[in-house]
């Protein structure tokens, strides 16, 4: 199974602590005016909002907003035993590893091409402002 895994950190922290070191080495892309379509170094297809800019290191894409305080973290996973674990591996990819304890993994029907898809919450403070992952599978 092909696997690939996002996770959305919406943080109000310094933006900084949120770029993995690969990624504070690459230059953003130019923020397009409108929606633009893109593909992870593995194939898969989304877009990029009008005014997010694009940095890409390995199988891991990073969009930023024009604002500093968030990150949209689409990893490539080659290979996962289930969501679980590609949250997992896409973690390791963009910081390292998990950084907060797992909460509760609740699964989502399949939808516009993906086999397999779920939202993973972790156990944060509410200062943190961190959201959740959503891990997206194909075959």
């Amino acid at each position: 199974m092909r696997t690939l895994a996002g996770a959305l950190l919406a943080a109000v922290l310094s933006s900084t602590a949120l770029v993995p070191a690969a990624m504070a080495q690459t230059p953003p892309s130019a923020a397009p005016a409108s929606a633009q379509e893109s593909r992870t170094p593995a194939g898969a297809s989304f877009s990029i909002p009008p005014g997010w800019t694009q940095q890409v290191s390995g199988g891991l894409v990073v969009l930023n907003p024009p604002e500093s305080d968030t990150r949209l973290a689409i990893v490539d996973v080659p290979q996962a035993a289930d969501a679980k674990a590609a949250i997992a591996a896409g973690w390791k990819v963009y910081r390292g590893g998990e950084s907060h304890a797992f909460k509760l993994l609740t699964p989502l029907p399949p939808r516009n091409g993906w086999d397999e898809q779920a939202v993973v919450q972790y156990e944060t403070s509410p200062s943190e402002h961190l959201d959740c992952a959503i891990p997206n599978c194909a075959s």
